[in-house]
């Protein structure tokens, strides 16, 4: 049988369902924490490389890389040292 062919959902995955859709959360209504005015700041002119930035720094915050303004504009440093 194929190990990835779900047919019930578990007692865990069910309460994460409910849960997300009580206290409705999605992608969509989560703000960005790094803005394009941040990154001028330090530098980054309007433009297509800042929207990438700005891309790259919002999945790394959904994704729990960071919570705060501080930490964000951190970790922009290493994304910036690597491009």
């Amino acid at each position: 049988p194929d190990p990835l062919n779900f047919t019930e959902v578990d007692d865990i995955t069910q309460w994460y369902f409910n849960r997300k859709e009580e206290l409705r959360i999605n992608k969509e209504i989560i703000e960005p924490i790094i803005m394009g005015r941040d990154l001028l700041k330090v530098g980054i002119k309007p433009g297509v490389q800042m929207g990438e930035y700005l891309r790259q720094l919002f999945e790394l915050q959904l994704d729990g890389e960071f919570a705060t303004k501080e930490e964000g504009l951190a970790r922009f440093e290493t994304i910036r040292d690597i491009s």
